[in-house]
């Protein structure tokens, strides 16, 4: 009769007939040496859970105060706890110094390794509003680069998602050169918009609602730079703008630690129970 390991077992009992499962030794430790993993998983369970639910409280927090502050019914005040100014309706084409799409078509034949070529960010490269994910990255010769400027991309550039989730934006915060494919690049006139604010104020409602509007009657479900130019924004003084944006930048590093925690101590659990119950 064979002599299996957990591992072993949990095979067995989902591939194997059960008259022969009931043959099986398993290999098991001492009860005490039981108990003593049960409860450090218990343990490590019960930290998941509650890295779990900081996350999901940040992210509430994040969701709620979106809301509360692109409304207005929650407002900043300056150092000196004076109320700031009112916040005045434009477009945002009017706060821009650029405004395009990306390179539109295909580049297969321009790709190249990292070493050797610019980075070209897709669609599926915008992650987190400071983030470009850097999974699945692909590279474009210089000469492709060099040829299609009106794609380059800048430090502190704002990408917007064409397809898919539309409107998504993500600030381009590396200092390195970098091309874009059929994205909407906004470079803003940062006197009177800065970037970092307007990253926030495409999650607010008042802009979605604009954005679904625009792309609802559309087969291809896709969103032009005509569009976005045209998007109504209601913008508080500058000051305010730095203020709101660093409350939600600091937020959003709160948040990835906490999704970078979540992720180890999962990582943690999976590589134990394989050394464990090898």
């Amino acid at each position: 009769e064979p002599t299996l390991t957990c591992k072993g077992l949990l095979h067995k009992l989902f591939y194997t007939p059960s008259s022969e499962v009931k043959k099986t030794k398993l290999q098991a430790p001492l009860l005490i040496e039981q108990k003593k993993i049960g409860s450090f998983f218990s343990a490590l369970d019960r930290r998941i859970i509650l890295a779990d639910k900081k996350l999901g409280t940040l992210q509430n927090i994040k969701k709620g105060m979106l809301q509360k502050i692109f409304s207005q019914e929650l407002r900043f005040k300056d150092d000196d706890g004076n109320e700031f100014p009112a916040w005045e309706a434009d477009r945002l084409v009017t706060k821009c110094r650029q405004i395009n799409v990306g390179f539109v078509g295909t580049c297969d034949k321009y790709y190249v390794d990292s070493d050797s070529g610019v980075l070209m960010i897709r669609t599926g490269n915008l992650g987190d509003k400071l983030n470009i994910r850097s999974d699945n990255v692909k590279y474009i010769s210089y000469e492709f680069h060099d040829r299609n400027k009106k794609s380059q991309l800048q430090q502190g550039d704002i990408l917007i998602a064409r397809h898919g989730n539309q409107g998504h934006g993500v600030l381009y915060t590396l200092p390195e050169p970098a091309n874009a494919l059929n994205i909407v690049i906004v470079r803003t006139d940062n006197t009177q918009l800065l970037n970092t604010f307007l990253i926030y104020a495409l999650d607010s409602q008042y802009i979605k609602r604009q954005i679904f509007d625009a792309s609802a009657g559309s087969t291809q479900v896709v969103i032009n730079t005509r569009e976005i130019e045209r998007l109504k924004l209601l913008l508080p003084s500058l000051p305010e703008q730095q203020k709101i944006a660093a409350y939600f930048t600091t937020l959003d590093r709160s948040i990835a630690a906490a999704q970078k925690k979540a992720a180890a101590l999962r990582t943690i659990k999976k590589g134990l129970l394989q050394k464990m119950f090898i």
